[in-house]
């Protein structure tokens, strides 16, 4: 995601990669209420880069995941903030892509590692905690109101499967919210 980072500065685009912590240092919702305190941010200092306050957010993989579930959980979800961040209010995006992301750990269809990492990053396995895992699943935020999405997913994909994106996008059509897949 760097390269497209800085092909869209190239562009005149505001890029902005934010950093977030990483399993296992922290579980979630650590990720999302980093990423969803840098949209604060960028919301906060956008106008001092000739950008406007609300833009649009991705990623690829995780980021997708990341991505995905901040434009889509509302803006109270104090369930995804853990408080440490400096800068508060609303997060809203015109609209969001993701690339490859899990969209619901809900889901079955893992290879083995990847559902340990899933279970690494949600502290414990989806099925013993399906209200949790249901929670940091971007595909229970869908409704009329979200924000435009576009999602792209290699068919031979054997780390994420392609369902996640297929389900995501169908599940987001049934909801009222504009999907393109």
């Amino acid at each position: 995601m760097e390269e497209t980072a800085h092909k869209l500065a190239g562009l005149g685009y505001l890029a902005v990669r934010p950093a977030y912590r990483l399993v296992p240092t922290a579980i979630h919702p650590a990720q999302v209420s980093d990423v969803r305190c840098a949209a604060r941010w960028v919301r906060d200092h956008a106008g001092a880069y000739g950008a406007p306050a609300r833009g649009f957010i991705g990623g690829a993989s995780a980021g997708g995941h990341l991505a995905l579930l901040t434009a889509l959980a509302p803006d109270d979800a104090s369930d995804l903030d853990t408080g440490d961040c400096p800068w508060s209010g609303p997060v809203s995006f015109r609209g969001a892509f993701g690339w490859g992301g899990v969209y619901d750990f809900g889901e079955a269809g893992f290879p083995d590692w990847v559902s340990d990492s899933i279970t690494a990053l949600l502290g414990r396995a989806p099925a013993d905690d399906p209200a949790g895992a249901a929670a940091a699943s971007p595909i229970g935020y869908l409704g009329p109101d979200s924000p435009p999405i576009l999602l792209a997913h290699g068919e031979r994909d054997n780390i994420v499967p392609y369902i996640q994106s297929a389900a995501m996008h169908a599940r987001a059509m049934a909801s009222g919210t504009r999907s393109t897949f």
